[in-house]
């Protein structure tokens, strides 16, 4: 099994339901529904019931995928339990697209059959006209065929048809669902349906990034099966029509010169494009005596042309349509189908969301102290006793405590996974020396690594002026790992300037990494670890969120955790 597009969205979806009870306080007594436990303030009950999925594994050896599948259809059964609701967002946003490719392809065969018989319609007085013929149902599928390739090229992802789609889909047709409900008194369908597509519509603009790829390709298979529909239905009309009745083709011109020299550029042409079929059905493409005896000439009328040469054309005519028309779009709606398959496959799991998730899961219940005594202090890592960095001078400088051997309970195992604990991510670490000494960070890293299942590599001094950090991140990029951690100091706010060195820094430096915001108290303090509960801690998340970045998290550090039990 493998992560689609919809089960994308439920997975979102179901996080963001779990972030918002994370964010609750108090003690609740109502037992979980997955835990049977009681939930203290939420926060440790969907810890353990995120443990208690993986537990239900059995050891199975799966990768972190396969677990991230495993807890999205525990949590789909336990939310129709729940709610007493039959689908999720993306199971609904699945059946939507499912049935707008059906009708799109139904309007499509509609309008073309339509045209096409209409265009074929023979009185006995006038032939069909083969150029217009050729020029309205197969030269312009062609043209946009070819169009559409270009579409498909690197940095063509927006395009105003596709603009046009994504409206129709979350906006247009929603309003309109919602009016029919009222009309037919199916309100209370409409109105779940509508919150449906208005969920995966926020939940799209929120994580353009992300899911642009996926929605491109929607619609561009979308746009590619309207496009197969009309040529289908050009095809059947165009071969019902010569089945069953008498019709004559024919074509006109009135480019000065001479008569034969224009049959020879015609016969010239026609053979250009008959070169594909023309290999094995060589009587689908007309001869020149074929050419030349069903040109009409209005003055000397039909009387004087054969029957033969006036049928001559239908073979050729349905050739072009498969060739030129049908087949492009049908080679076009599998290829997007491929692309879209080859970006779920490449949806990064690794997202600090996901991260969040896969650590609650293959990691021991936590209990999360932020007052620091001495008599509970846990053992720290040896520290230099050094000060503060005294230059400007920003490198990347290795980190003594990531060589070191991870703690047990994060131990690698073999390709990556490892016992207890999802796999360790390579990470580099931004703080400014100025605030975060080499002290600070020997202090801090072991409990960030373990927090957010990383291994830091290195630390690159900082300063928040983005363009100076630029200069110094860009000459690392090549030792850039995946995840980056930047230190900041919870309790200053996030003004406007800050918010926007996090949107340079993340859009045009570390555009490929995921990016950790991790909030302390100030570097001196008793305890640097911050309440989830912070007042601070919310504004910051709230600020990061309107941003609208991906792959970017907020965490507090969480300083001080003990095993439960």
């Amino acid at each position: 099994m493998m992560l689609k597009f919809k089960d994308m969205i439920d997975l979102d979806y179901l996080l963001e339901q779990d972030e918002h009870a994370l964010a609750g306080t108090g003690f609740s007594e109502k037992p979980s529904a997955d835990t049977g436990q009681p939930s203290h303030g939420q926060g440790p009950g969907i810890a353990q019931r995120d443990r208690d999925i993986f537990n239900q594994l059995n050891g199975k050896a799966l990768d972190e995928r396969q677990v991230l599948e495993e807890w999205l259809g525990h949590r789909r059964r336990v939310y129709f339990e729940e709610s007493g609701k039959s689908m999720l967002p993306g199971r609904m946003f699945s059946l939507a697209c499912k049935w707008a490719a059906r009708l799109l392809f139904f309007l499509g065969g509609f309008f073309g059959f339509g045209m096409a018989y209409s265009f074929l319609a023979y009185h006995g007085t006038r032939p069909v006209n083969v150029t217009l013929f050729f020029a309205i149902f197969i030269l312009v599928p062609f043209v946009l065929f070819l169009f559409s390739l270009t579409a498909m090229l690197p940095g063509r992802k927006k395009s105003m048809i596709y603009s046009l789609a994504a409206f129709l889909v979350f906006k247009g047709i929603p309003r309109g669902v919602g009016k029919i409900g009222k009309i037919t008194g199916h309100a209370h369908w409409t109105a779940g349906a509508q919150s449906c597509t208005d969920a995966v519509s926020s939940l799209v603009s929120r994580k353009k990034t992300e899911y642009g790829p996926l929605m491109f390709w929607t619609f561009f298979i979308l746009a590619g099966l309207l496009g197969l529909g009309f040529s289908t239905g050009v095809l059947c009309a165009t071969f019902f029509k010569v089945a069953v009745s008498d019709v004559a083709f024919g074509w006109q011109s009135s480019l000065t010169g001479t008569t034969g020299g224009t049959t020879e550029q015609v016969a010239a042409i026609v053979r250009a494009i008959g070169l594909p079929w023309s290999w094995f059905l060589p009587g689908a493409v007309p001869g020149p005596d074929q050419i030349m005896g069903s040109r009409i000439v209005l003055k000397q009328g039909l009387a004087a042309l054969s029957t033969e040469h006036l049928v001559s054309w239908w073979p050729f005519l349905i050739m072009g349509i498969l060739v030129y028309a049908l087949f492009p779009r049908a080679v076009l709606v599998a290829a997007g189908m491929a692309a879209r398959s080859r970006a779920e496959r490449r949806f990064d799991i690794n997202r600090p969301r996901f991260r969040k998730l896969l650590i609650r899961m293959q990691t021991p219940v936590m209990d999360i102290e932020y007052e620091e005594s001495p008599a509970k202090a846990p053992d720290m890592p040896a520290t230099r006793e050094t000060t503060a960095r005294p230059g400007p001078e920003r490198v990347l400088v290795p980190d003594p405590v990531a060589a070191a051997e991870p703690e047990p309970a994060l131990r690698p195992a073999v390709k990556d996974r490892p016992v207890g604990g999802p796999a360790l991510l390579p990470a580099v670490v931004l703080a400014p020396s100025m605030i975060y000494d080499d002290k600070a960070l020997d202090r801090m890293i072991p409990w960030v690594n373990r927090q957010l299942a990383l291994n830091t590599l290195g630390r690159i001094d900082v300063s928040f002026d983005f363009e100076s950090d630029r200069n110094v991140l860009e000459s690392a990029a090549d030792s850039l790992p995946g995840q980056v951690v930047l230190f900041q100091e919870v309790w200053q706010p996030p003004i406007r300037a800050m918010l926007h060195y996090i949107t340079q820094l993340k859009t045009q430096v570390l555009a490929q990494q995921n990016l950790w915001i991790l909030l302390t108290r100030t570097p001196g303090e008793k305890s640097l670890a911050v309440d989830p509960d912070d007042p601070d801690l919310k504004v910051w998340q709230t600020a990061v969120r309107n941003l609208g970045l991906a792959d970017v998290g907020v965490e507090g550090l969480a300083e001080r955790m003990r095993e439960e039990g």
